[in-house]
Order: C-alpha cells, then structure tokens, then sequence
C-alpha cells in the first residue's frame, strides 16, 4: 500500500475484564515484580526478561515509537476497575506497515481468566479499525497451546508456511505462524470491540 499507516497519539481501550492503555515508566517496578525468574512465562518467550526493574524503563517510558518505516505500540494490561496492572501487549508495525506482529504476556496468577483473549480481541481491534491493518500475525513455540487456545479464539489460523526455527540461548526453538487478515476479522464480525475506547491519531 502507498499511503502511510494512520499513527496513534494515544489509546486507551476498556473490556469486560480488561483495561489496555499506554505502558508507562512507573510500571517498571510492578511489571518487574510480575516477571522476575517467572520461567512459566520466558519458556515461551524470545525474550528472557528483565534482571531488575530498571531493564524495562527504555520500552515503558517510550510507549509509542514511530519510524519512516512504521510504528510500533506497547500497552498495559490493567484489571478494569482497580486498574492494576497484570499483564502487557505490543504490536509492531516498523518494516511491514499495515501488518502488525503482536506479542503478550500475562501474570501467572491472572492465567485462565479470559485475559489474554480479552487482550488479544481489543488491540486487533484496534489495529484494523484505527490503524488500518490489513493483516495480524503472531509466532508461537511449538507446544505452547494455550497462546494457541487464545488465537484461535480470537479466529487466527495456522499459517503452514510460516513454520521457521530460532535461537534462544544454545537452544534451536521451533515456532509457528498465525493470522489473521482484515476480511475474515470482518466476518467474524468485528470481534473485540471495546466497551469503552479513547482513541486519537496523529495528525502530522
């Protein structure tokens, strides 16, 4: 596509369950808190987390990180109403805009919820009906099949072609591709639409 991808200046986004907004520098320390040596959560993650709170200031202090080549987005995950924090997602749009790569975790004591399906449904949302995506795809670990449950709930499909391997540590991880394009989102009739939303673009 030629034109530029609309650009968020800023989103909050309120479910049943589940607040996203802006991750910010204070929610270094409870984010830490929540993450510190949880192999529960970094088996399935590139990622191997932070060594202390300060780690994390960088992305959190930076929610939003527009490039000539596409933005990418990191938001909190919040319980709605005592607005704690539990969880993150971001999804990246630099290098493929118009296709957003989205990555998550949760709290291990907030699993089995409804959560992350929750997370997932609202910021594809997002992204097709503020940013004018036409495609959100995520890679899972390879037994990871509860990532999987949350996808397919959210109607991603296995992409066979997008099997691929990558290294995490000394140790070769094998991973799988799901999608989900604009057209089938739309069929499915719009899933994840909020039930409280704050959204604006930028305008330059």
């Amino acid at each position: 596509m030629s034109q530029q991808q609309p650009r968020l200046d800023y989103a909050c986004l309120d479910g049943q369950k589940i607040r996203l907004r802006p991750v910010a520098g204070e929610d270094a320390e409870p984010a830490f808190g929540l993450l510190h040596e949880r192999r529960e959560i970094f088996d399935w993650l590139i990622w191997e987390g932070p060594q202390r709170a300060s780690d994390l200031l960088p992305m959190y202090e930076n929610w939003a990180e527009h490039t000539p080549q596409g933005s990418n987005y990191q938001f909190a995950l919040c319980e709605v109403g005592s607005d704690e924090l539990c969880g993150a997602i971001g999804v990246r749009f630099a290098g493929h805009e118009f296709q957003g790569d989205v990555g998550y975790w949760l709290a291990v004591d907030r699993w089995s919820r409804g959560y992350s399906s929750e997370a997932l449904g609202l910021i594809t949302w997002l992204c097709f009906e503020a940013l004018a995506a036409q495609l959100i795809h995520a890679s899972v670990f390879l037994g990871n099949d509860s990532s999987v449950r949350v996808l397919q709930k959210c109607n991603f499909r296995l992409d066979p072609m997008g099997k691929s391997q990558i290294d995490k540590g000394n140790t070769q991880i094998e991973t799988n591709f799901y999608g989900l394009p604009r057209t089938r989102w739309i069929e499915a009739g719009k899933q994840g639409q909020p039930q409280k939303s704050e959204v604006r673009l930028r305008t330059e």
